[in-house]
């Protein structure tokens, strides 16, 4: 190949690049930046937290999350807890222990590139000539993507190895959150067919998108153009079906739904067929509700930044203050207690003050309500229960008219 420059592709990112590689790799083979988010940042101290505690046998909660800057200690602490009591189960098949072990593939070429998966294992034994165990300590949730991940590990491994015919290694993730860790056995065949997967049907189709659910944290949502045309489609059939050609394949789609809901029962809805459309139709819904909660903040910040925006029914689009009573419903309920019943505040607490104040006023006569209304107002203040809070609200008014609102 002409071009000898390697791009590298972390263990981390291998779960994304499986579900849709145009997400981790762009124009002329290139690997996209992931940047690091709060996850991260608690990933990063829980991580330095472990490896002294494998090393060394003891570990220090606030001096390292002193140093890195990050302030919930109390977290690391919970999830220090189970690294202890795991680590102490999984010693064992730990001889001579390597923490934070940077490894990485041979070079893999493909028509799109040269690519090298590279990765930090957590806890790294060799065993034997050819066998190995790893560990990965997750500090998110069990449902993340992680099995491209761990097999990326063992396929590092691997090729450190040397790629032995015979090779068997042991990945353990240890989801901390969870309190538990599940054990993954990889040998030379599984790794050379995860290795052809890899080569022929993700790093073959840099240029195919394939949205799904992964979609909500892709670096490029914004401007993939996949993601848009799921959206722009979803709309579409979903409001002018009738204007779409017969075989467009969101009008389908939206048939489809429509004709098996329809004849959706308690006994089968539990079919392949419902939980896949079920599915589909949610994910797409999200992306509609995204695509509009995006626009939502475009006009927002727009407003913000330059004022009132004139419409063109003579109306202009501003951000309205508004002051709205919240209720505390700790400090609330033994002054309700004396006005309500117990279902009376149960309906109520799922809605807001103004109903629990009109339930109160529906008690009394028309003119005995305001009075009512306003005794159980002065009552709850007086509990401090009642917090006011000021947001703004993005609405239409007339030209010049008072930015404000009076309490909700």
């Amino acid at each position: 190949m002409t071009n000898d420059l390697v791009n590298v592709i972390r263990c981390s990112n291998l779960d994304a690049l499986f579900d849709c590689t145009p997400s981790v790799i762009g124009d002329g083979g290139l690997v996209r930046i992931n940047t690091a988010g709060e996850q991260a940042a608690l990933g990063k101290v829980v991580h330095a937290l472990a490896g002294r505690y494998i090393e060394e046998g003891r570990f220090e909660v606030k001096s390292e999350c002193n140093r890195r800057g990050f302030e919930d200690e109390e977290e690391v602490s919970g999830l220090m807890n189970y690294v202890v009591r795991s680590w102490d189960e999984l010693r064992r098949s730990f001889p001579n222990p390597q923490v934070e072990r940077v490894i990485k593939s041979n070079v893999i070429e493909t028509p799109a590139g040269n690519f090298r998966i590279e990765g930090t294992a957590d806890v790294l034994s060799a065993v034997g000539d050819t066998g190995a165990v790893f560990a990965d300590w997750k500090t998110g949730y069990a449902d993340d993507g992680y099995h491209n991940q761990m097999f990326g590990y063992a396929y590092c491994i691997w090729n450190v190895m040397g790629r032995p015919e015979n090779a068997e290694i042991l990945g353990i993730v240890a989801f901390l959150r969870h309190r538990y860790y599940r054990v993954v056995k990889y040998t030379a065949k599984t790794l050379a067919e995860w290795e052809y997967d890899l080569i022929h049907n993700v790093l073959s189709r840099v240029n195919v998108y394939r949205p799904g659910k992964h979609c909500t944290h892709c670096p490029i949502y914004h401007t993939c153009d996949a993601r848009k045309a799921e959206t722009s489609g979803t709309v579409q059939a979903l409001m002018l079906p009738n204007n779409l050609p017969a075989n467009d394949p969101y009008r389908k789609f939206v048939e489809r739904v429509t004709s098996l809901m329809a004849s959706v029962t308690p006994d089968n809805k539990n079919q392949p067929d419902m939980i896949e459309l079920t599915s589909q139709l949610r994910f797409r819904v999200k992306l509609v509700e995204k695509a509009v909660d995006d626009a939502r903040e475009l006009l927002r910040k727009t407003v913000e930044r330059v004022g009132p925006m004139p419409l063109d029914n003579g109306y202009e689009l501003a951000l309205r203050e508004i002051v709205q009573r919240v209720l505390d419903p700790v400090k609330a309920i033994t002054v309700l207690r004396k006005h309500l019943s117990d279902a009376e505040i149960f309906d109520c607490m799922k809605a807001s003050l103004p109903s629990l104040l009109a339930k109160k006023a529906g008690k009394f006569t028309r003119g005995e309500k305001k009075a009512a209304r306003e005794q159980l107002e002065k009552e709850l203040e007086a509990a401090g229960a009642i917090t006011v809070v000021r947001r703004k609200r993005l609405e239409e008014v007339e030209p010049g008219s008072e930015q404000s609102n009076e309490p909700e």
